[in-house]
């Protein structure tokens, strides 16, 4: 008797073991797809999959991109959200880095974090170029909706063009009193797919145009220390080279 409930005990563990690999296979698999694809398969998991399934590092490890240190930032052309005009990112490369902030209203993490990074701006604006750039909702209502998000009254679909994405970019630059430029990404989300963006995320470009800092994918990496940290580093030392 001992040893029939022995083995089926091991045959459930074995099972169930070999259903948790699965599961957390294709997951990591789906979250390393499109936006869409990987906001509609996280929005179908139960909450509790959430305390017992490793999605901070499944997420980080699958949403990493192959953007690295030192390597060179991809150039993008994009609109001014106010309309004034367009910006060239190997333009503004010249004696200054580049912050470059991702992120969409959607998102409960990033709206939570936009003061401090506003902090960092206001520190270290005269030292680093900051850009904002506005990429495809984090939870759009009619892909990934969350309740924290109705309880804010920050309820809104993907949208369908450019004009849909101005107008939200500017309810966020007013909302979260944002005073660096923003930029709005194409509606076909390039540079966001180029910089591994989505749904929020930091980097910082030098005047060589290389990539000097870049934050883990959000939400979990969408914090304003780091990027702190990274330009206090950077700025003296950038300062130092161009009075050499």
């Amino acid at each position: 008797m001992l040893l029939r409930a022995l083995k089926a005990g091991l045959w459930f563990i074995a099972g169930f073991g070999v259903l948790y690999g699965t599961v957390v296979g294709v997951l990591f698999v789906l979250m390393g797809r499109s936006n869409i694809v990987a906001g509609k398969t996280l929005a179908l998991v139960p909450g509790p999959a959430f305390a017992i399934l490793p999605l901070e590092t499944m997420w980080c490890e699958a949403r990493k991109g192959h953007l690295a240190v030192g390597a060179t930032a991809p150039d993008f052309d994009l609109a001014m959200r106010d309309g004034s005009g367009r910006v060239r990112l190997s333009s503004l490369r010249e004696t200054k880095p580049v912050v470059l902030v991702f992120g969409s209203y959607t998102c409960p993490p990033f709206r939570r974090e936009m003061p401090e990074v506003n902090k960092v701006y206001a520190d270290y604006k005269d030292r680093a170029a900051f850009y904002f750039v506005y990429i495809e909702e984090a939870h759009a209502r009619d892909v990934w909706p969350l309740k924290s998000n109705e309880r804010d009254g920050v309820v809104y679909g993907t949208p369908v063009d450019m004009n849909e994405r101005n107008g939200l970019a500017s309810t966020c630059a007013k909302a979260m009193k944002i005073e660096f430029p923003m930029l709005v990404d194409d509606i076909g989300n390039g540079v966001a797919q180029s910089y591994t963006a989505w749904p929020t995320r930091f980097y910082v470009v030098d005047p060589a145009g290389r990539i000097a800092f870049k934050s883990r994918p959000g939400p979990f990496g969408f914090e304003a220390a780091p990027l702190r940290e990274a330009l206090a580093k950077l700025t003296p030392a950038s300062i130092t080279s161009l009075s050499d």
